[in-house]
């Protein structure tokens, strides 16, 4: 993972982690690494439909922030940890 955008659906949190293809399936993405090697309009772009993803379902999200590749790789070790 290269990060993680943290959010809540409705009332709940709801991490997104951000991952990019190996460079075996597409190497235009072989310069991203962790979160701040993403430009701030693809950021920008993330955010936006995030925020609205859920809109059909009137349903709300709030989007908080992004963190790096650490926070994104303990989240997922907490999920094997918490089943």
């Amino acid at each position: 993972p290269v990060g993680v955008l943290f959010m809540k659906d409705g009332l709940e949190s709801d991490p997104k982690i951000l991952v990019y293809p190996a460079d075996s399936v597409d190497r235009r993405y072989q310069s991203i690494n962790d979160i701040q090697d993403i430009r701030e309009i693809d950021k920008l772009i993330l955010k936006d439909f995030f925020a609205n993803y859920k809109n059909n379902e009137n349903k709300v999200t709030v989007i908080e922030e992004f963190g790096d590749s650490s926070m994104a790789i303990d989240i997922i070790n907490k999920s094997f940890i918490s089943k």
